[in-house]
């Protein structure tokens, strides 16, 4: 919008933002205060205009700046984060936050919602200096050019904006709460599943054709002890007793009584050209846990010959789970061969076990395991933990029964969740165009008898005069007293 706009809704003026806003130098030592409300760039939400939170003075030391009820504040460093606020009581804030006083001829509510537009936070953007500290000041962003409509009818489009936001606010909100009960009926499948209750039906109709349970879980756990010559350190005994009643033909095990388990390795010191920058797939805790994908079909780093040496190297098809670190318990089957790095293991010989039902009960695992409390700083599941993994095993042809039916299940829960997530961009959109509308002069209607804009601007400059005088005269007004007291917010 900075180009000349000669067709101008009834009473609107095109100006620059500095012509209608009226920033505040207002500073004061935080200890001037006592518990006043502080605001930092922390505070407020990005790009809504919301404030999250609040801090106080007793905390602040440096010099900060001074809002009052009604000012708008805005947030001048990293200016894409679009941080603005409309305050609703007195306190201090950050230096990096600009102060535009309340203004009796233009509404802070309108200027809010004007710098919270697209267009506008595209500007700042471009106006920023430095570099690692992106930051726009009072000068840069003054030329933008904005359409200003009379008094009156700023106060009509904040209220159809508010009106038109609340019910989005609403309908964004029953999105939400819809995916997270798709978030918790995913749970519910699994345990479901993991209970037998899924495929009861399928066990009904293949009664008496199916082998126990409990003669592969024998034959798995005679061919372990054989590949490990009698060597394989073996789980913990089953208390069966205290374990919930499976349905028929199912058994309780232990993860290490039918696999292998080993760890990866890390090769050290991290990042030596040695070790790294070759050309095989380092698969890394950052790689397994980057999405929720099943599969991992490709990597970003690479060892050499001696990384791999000094590492684990695992074929494709391969069973892993996280080990390490606050994402520890997240299964994933690696479509690549590569080499695993010390934050997870590989469960290896699974033969004619469905990967996917060992992945998936992981899977319904993942809570558990991070609750598991080894008395140590960084949580950690060793290959102790990880074999000593209790679950439930039905029978082979069971288990794949039960991987489809949770692959049904879930894919109507990721279309179901595909469809909120463009419902929710969309209604981000549509929030975007009702700005774009309101700042047209489209939103709602003009009134003729409203006092036009340009009257606004003559008495926003004869005020600005009158103010430049005084200070020449030495006639300012001077700040209110350090030592108001503020609490609580209020």
């Amino acid at each position: 919008m900075n180009k000349a706009n000669t067709d101008l809704p009834n009473g609107w003026l095109q100006t620059n933002l500095g012509n209608v806003i009226n920033p505040s130098n207002e500073k004061s030592d935080p200890s001037g205060y006592l518990r006043a409300v502080y605001i930092g760039l922390e505070h407020i939400e990005k790009g809504s205009g919301k404030l999250l939170e609040f801090g106080t003075s007793d905390n602040v030391k440096s010099t900060k700046s001074i809002f009052h009820k009604g000012d708008l504040l805005y947030g001048k460093l990293r200016p894409y984060l679009n941080k603005l606020w409309l305050a609703d009581r007195d306190g201090i804030c950050s230096t990096d936050i600009l102060v535009f006083s309340k203004n009796q001829f233009v509404s802070n509510d309108f200027l809010r919602y004007r710098l919270l537009s697209r267009d506008f936070v595209l500007f700042a953007n471009q106006q920023v200096s430095g570099i690692e500290l992106p930051r726009v000041n009072i000068n840069k962003i003054s030329p933008y050019q904005i359409l200003l409509p009379p008094l009156t009818e700023q106060h009509r489009i904040v209220s159809k904006i508010e009106e038109l936001f609340t019910q989005l606010d609403a309908g964004v909100a029953s999105l939400k709460k819809v995916q997270a009960q798709l978030k918790r009926y995913r749970q519910a499948v699994l345990k479901a599943a993991f209970e037998g209750r899924l495929t009861q039906e399928w066990r009904e109709q293949h009664k008496g054709e199916i082998e126990p349970a409990e003669v592969l879980l024998e034959k798995y756990k005679a061919d372990l002890k054989k590949r490990s010559n009698g060597k394989l350190k073996l789980p913990l005994p089953l208390e069966i007793d205290e374990l919930p009643q499976l349905p028929n033909q199912w058994v309780w095990t232990r993860v290490g009584e039918f696999v292998e388990i080993i760890r990866g390795a890390s090769p050290r010191p991290a990042g030596s050209p040695r070790y790294f920058g070759g050309n095989i797939p380092w698969i890394t805790v950052g790689e397994l846990t980057k999405d929720e994908n099943i599969y991992l079909k490709t990597v970003s780093s690479y060892v050499t010959e001696e990384g791999k040496k000094n590492s684990r190297y695992i074929k494709s098809d391969t069973l892993l789970l996280t080990n390490s670190g606050a994402t520890l318990g997240v299964p994933k089957i690696s479509l690549i061969d590569g080499c695993i790095n010390d934050g997870s293991v590989a469960l290896l010989g699974l033969g004619e076990i469905p990967k996917l039902y060992l992945y998936f009960f992981l899977k319904s695992q993942t809570r558990r395991l991070r609750q598991i409390n080894q008395g140590a700083a960084q949580p950690n599941l060793n290959t102790d933990i990880v074999r000593n993994i209790i679950l439930p095993f039905p029978p082979v042809k069971e288990q794949e029964a039960i991987v489809s039916e949770i692959e049904h299940h879930f894919s109507l829960i990721d279309h179901l969740e595909n469809i909120i997530a463009t419902s929710v961009r969309q209604a981000e959109t549509l929030r975007h165009s009702i700005l774009k509308r309101a700042f047209e002069g489209k939103l709602v209607p003009q009134d003729p008898n409203d006092e036009p804009a340009s009257i606004l601007l003559e008495r926003i400059k004869a005020e600005k005069a009158h103010h430049t005088a005084e200070t020449k005269k030495g006639k300012t007004l001077q700040p209110k007293s350090p030592k108001r007291k503020i609490k609580n917010g209020n």
